[in-house]
């Protein structure tokens, strides 16, 4: 999702029942690639692997069915932080 007018991209991720190892390395080389990057991992569960390799490696989790709400709070967020960046970058 492209964030105007920063250009600042958010990753959401929609892991299901992928394998948390190669979650968490994916995380990982995307964290240390784009390291200011929001990045939201949606899974099938919470507690388990998965939720742990997306927390470990920087990522907020949400778990399946998502709300309205949780969306909505998680791509406010997103833009509060690209027009924080964007104050700053313009002084």
């Amino acid at each position: 999702m492209l964030n105007a007018p920063t250009g600042r991209i958010s990753l959401i991720i929609v892991a299901g029942s992928c394998d948390p190892i190669k979650v968490g390395r994916t995380l990982n080389w995307m964290r240390h690639r784009w390291s200011r990057c929001p990045i939201t991992v949606v899974g099938d569960e919470g507690g388990g692997d998965l939720e742990m390799a997306a927390r470990v490696n920087g990522a907020c989790y949400l778990t399946r069915p998502v709300s309205e709400r949780a969306w909505a709070g998680m791509l406010e967020h997103t833009l509060r932080s690209s027009k924080i960046a964007l104050e700053e970058k313009l002084g």
